[in-house]
C-alpha cells in the first residue's frame, strides 16, 4: 500500500477487548503499543518514514499477528464521485469509450503507483468495516480501475517523482446528498428524507458516506479529487 508522507500514521482494529496490542514498522526503532478498548477497538499513532521504502509494518496482539509488508510512503488522494469518476480506464465501448485506451492500458506498469478500489456499500449508519485491496498499476489491474483516478496519479506521479495510492471510492448515478453526513445536509437545510428517484437506489442520503468515505476517516490523505454527474439535474432548485 502507499502510506501519506510528512504525516502521522494511523493504524487501527479490534482485537480481544482490553487486551495490548503492539505495533513494529520497520522504519522505527522501537514498537509502540496500546490496550484495546471494552468494545475491543485500538488505534497508534506513529511517525511517518523519512525514506519512500519499502518498509513492513508488523500487529501483534497476543497470538495473532498481522504483518503489511511492501509499503511505500508517498501522496494518497481519494478519487469520489458518480458515474464520471467510476468510468474506468477501459471505457465503456457500447457507449462511452476512452480515447486511445488500449495503448494506455498497456503503459499501465508501474508499481510505484497503486490502487485500492472500495467495494460499493451503502451503510444507514457510519460503518467501521470497509472491503477492497491495494493493487499495483499493471494493465490488468488498471483495465477496470477510475479513468479519471489513474490519470490523476500517473500525472502527480510523474510531476513529483515519488509513490502515489489512489484510493476509488466512486458509485454511477448518485447524487452529492448520498456522499454527505446526515448532520451536515440537516445543517444546509436539505431533508434527509429528501424524494429520490427510484433509480438511485440504494444510493440514499449519507449511505454512501457512512458505507464508503467514514470508514477512511483514519487514514492520512493528501486530498481528494471530485467527478460529480448530472443524475440530478432536475434537482437543481435545492442546490441554491
Amino acid at each position: 500500500m502507499i502510506l501519506q508522507r510528512d504525516l502521522p500514521v494511523v493504524i487501527w482494529g479490534e482485537a480481544v477487548t482490553e487486551t495490548p496490542v503492539s505495533v513494529t514498522a520497520t522504519w522505527l526503532k522501537e514498537a509502540t503499543s496500546a490496550i484495546s478498548d471494552d468494545t475491543g477497538r485500538w488505534k497508534i499513532t506513529l511517525d511517518p518514514a523519512s525514506l519512500p521504502g519499502p518498509h513492513t509494518i508488523e500487529i501483534q496482539s497476543g497470538s495473532e499477528q498481522v504483518t503489511i509488508s511492501d509499503i511505500l510512503f508517498g501522496e494518497v488522494w481519494v478519487a469520489s464521485g458518480q458515474s464520471n469518476m467510476e468510468m474506468p480506464l477501459a471505457g465503456e465501448v457500447w457507449d462511452f469509450p476512452i480515447y486511445d485506451a488500449e495503448q494506455h492500458i498497456s503503459e499501465a506498469d508501474n508499481p510505484n503507483i497503486r490502487m485500492f478500489m472500495i467495494e460499493k456499500t451503502t451503510q444507514t449508519e457510519p460503518s467501521d468495516i470497509i472491503l477492497g485491496t491495494w493493487q499495483k498499476a499493471t494493465p490488468e489491474n488498471a483495465r477496470e480501475f477510475s479513468a479519471a483516478g489513474y490519470f490523476f496519479a500517473k500525472r502527480i506521479h510523474e510531476t513529483l517523482d515519488v509513490p502515489v495510492g489512489i484510493i476509488n471510492a466512486s458509485r454511477s448515478a448518485t447524487a452529492i446528498e448520498s456522499w454527505t453526513p446526515e448532520a451536515n445536509l440537516k445543517r444546509v437545510g436539505v431533508a434527509y428524507d429528501y424524494g429520490m428517484p427510484d433509480d438511485l437506489e440504494p444510493a440514499f442520503p449519507s449511505g454512501l458516506y457512512n458505507g464508503m468515505i467514514y470508514p477512511l476517516r483514519h487514514y492520512a490523505i493528501k486530498g481528494v479529487i471530485w467527478y460529480q454527474g448530472e443524475s440530478n439535474v432536475s434537482w437543481s432548485q435545492a442546490y441554491r
